[in-house]
């Protein structure tokens, strides 16, 4: 009977230990759901995996994933490692928008170079800005930043901005006066 309690010691000291030697830490860096627009390039935010001696295990861990950030859609990326006794799983959801930047025409009216006499007036060419997704103008949302100074010979750029949900395009228009 005393081996027997010797062989039970023994096998729970050894189950303990690997029950011990298993304890991971195992976090995403980052947040657990993103936002990116369709072809745009996702960067991978990475994870932790640690054992509780801290040593690294992110060499242990496994990524699936479908994601595809040319086709608008919601997507999961998996991150999984496993122990002993059980496998850890991470999730992180990638949600690829449509870009609202993708289909916009911008068109101005008349030459994107301007000659002008020192002191004449400028009119500012008009321009169209048309959101091809739906046929609307949206020329309104577009901003205008002119320097031009008609009383000084030089050269300036004009530049019109789009922006639309933390997104922004840009087209120039220079202006030489003489």
């Amino acid at each position: 009977t005393v081996l027997i309690i010797a062989i039970i010691l023994i096998l729970s000291f050894i189950i303990y230990i690997t029950i011990n030697q298993e304890h991971i830490s195992f976090t995403l860096n980052g947040n657990n759901e993103i936002n990116i627009y369709e072809g745009e390039t996702y960067k991978e935010l990475g994870f932790i995996a640690k054992d509780q001696d801290n040593n690294n295990l992110n060499d242990r861990v496994t990524i699936k994933s479908e994601l595809n950030t040319n086709i608008v859609g919601n997507y999961v990326i998996e991150y999984s490692i496993e122990t002993t006794f059980k496998t850890l799983v991470l999730t992180r959801k990638v949600n690829v928008l449509k870009d609202p930047l993708k289909n916009i025409e911008f068109t101005m009216n008349g030459n994107k170079v301007i000659n002008i006499v020192l002191n004449e007036e400028y009119l500012d060419p008009l321009y169209t800005c048309i959101n091809k997704d739906n046929n609307q103008d949206i020329s309104s949302l577009v901003t205008v930043n002119n320097t031009v100074n008609n009383k000084q010979v030089g050269t300036y750029e004009i530049d019109y901005t789009l922006k639309i949900d933390n997104k922004e395009i840009k087209w120039y228009c220079i202006n030489i006066f003489l």
